[in-house]
């Protein structure tokens, strides 16, 4: 795989585009913390999954070219694979660390390209937040750059774990924390970043339905068993 190219072309522009004119016209879209995103810099957008919408709303509305660590399987269907590539984005292989995703990852970062990962590791169908994997925390270390959480909500209504097609019109909403500088993340750690994530999404939760909040499988509480 080649090297990620931190110039953005006309296709990538052209994808980012059309991914937010469907979540304006397709989807009840709001998006808050723009003001947070740093304009000429590197940074690591650490995100929760749920659904495949989920890479595009994350990065679409940054108006900036976004690597993103995809699941290796999805390069694996010819033309749609080479197409996630022109994009920017690396295969991560799930089950166990990959270094070369990894690797890659620290190389973009280097070369001034934002990254957005995953460090569930895979889309959570439940409420909360799965255990964070421990992998992505060497490319704050190697490259100093900072992290900013993305709290994303309602993309598992609207397109749920297991469904092929969208149910439209739903309300999806993504909001952006402040840079963590890496110094801090480090400090933090995996389960640190995992919790003001989760933070993040219950006070989303409280803030916009008034309902108790999300609760948390990767660390249950009483009476609440993980899935």
């Amino acid at each position: 795989m080649k090297d990620f190219d931190p110039r953005a072309g006309w296709i990538y522009h052209s994808v980012d585009l059309f991914a937010r004119w469907c979540f304006r016209i397709f989807f009840r879209v709001q998006v808050m913390g723009l003001e947070n995103i740093p304009g000429d810099r590197p940074f690591l957008i650490v995100a929760n999954h749920r659904s495949f919408l989920d890479p595009p709303l994350a990065v679409c509305f940054l108006r900036r070219k976004i690597a993103i660590l995809a699941r290796g399987s999805l390069f694996r269907f010819g033309p749609f694979g080479r197409f996630l590539k022109i994009l920017g984005s690396i295969p991560l292989e799930r089950g166990a660390p990959d270094r070369q995703a990894l690797l890659l990852g620290t190389q973009a970062l280097e070369k001034g390209a934002p990254l957005l990962i995953f460090p569930e590791g895979t889309r959570n169908p439940g409420e909360g937040l799965l255990p964070f994997q421990r992998g992505f925390l060497l490319m704050p270390k190697k490259t100093g750059v900072p992290v900013v959480l993305a709290a994303i909500e309602g993309t598992g209504r609207a397109l749920p774990k297991g469904s092929l097609f969208p149910r439209l019109f739903r309300r999806v909403r993504i909001r952006y924390s402040e840079p963590i500088p890496a110094e801090e993340v480090l400090q933090l750690g995996a389960e640190g970043l995992r919790r003001r994530l989760l933070e993040m999404l219950q006070e989303g939760d409280r803030s916009h339905s008034g309902s108790p909040a999300s609760s948390d499988p990767g660390n249950p509480g009483p009476g609440k068993a993980a899935k």
